[in-house]
């Protein structure tokens, strides 16, 4: 998978956790995975799995098409992670307005 690509989808992963105010830990409960593998998702060091994406996008109640929308949207830039709620709200909304 093209690393730029894996880090999009991991910004993503990272502010939909973000944007339901679920810490790693439990996110990875409620998926059945460990914490350091989200963890390794949200920082584009591992690819996901098909299984991993069904279960986080029911979660977030989206399809997957609009999940990969919302990666293909992202301008992922590692000079500006995401530190605050202000900035991943605002950032969340702008990428739900371009799903449509």
């Amino acid at each position: 998978m093209n690393n730029y690509f894996q880090k999009n989808m991991g910004n993503t992963i990272k502010i939909l956790r973000l944007f339901h105010g679920i810490k790693q830990k439990h996110l990875a409960e409620h998926l059945h995975i460990k914490a350091s593998l989200l963890s390794l998702y949200e920082q584009g060091k591992r690819e996901t799995t098909i299984r991993f994406l069904k279960k986080f996008c029911v979660f977030n109640n989206i399809s997957i098409s609009d999940f990969f929308k919302l990666v293909e949207n992202q301008d992922f830039n590692e000079t500006n992670k995401i530190e605050n709620k202000s900035n991943y709200s605002t950032q969340i909304n702008k990428m739900m307005e371009s799903v449509g």
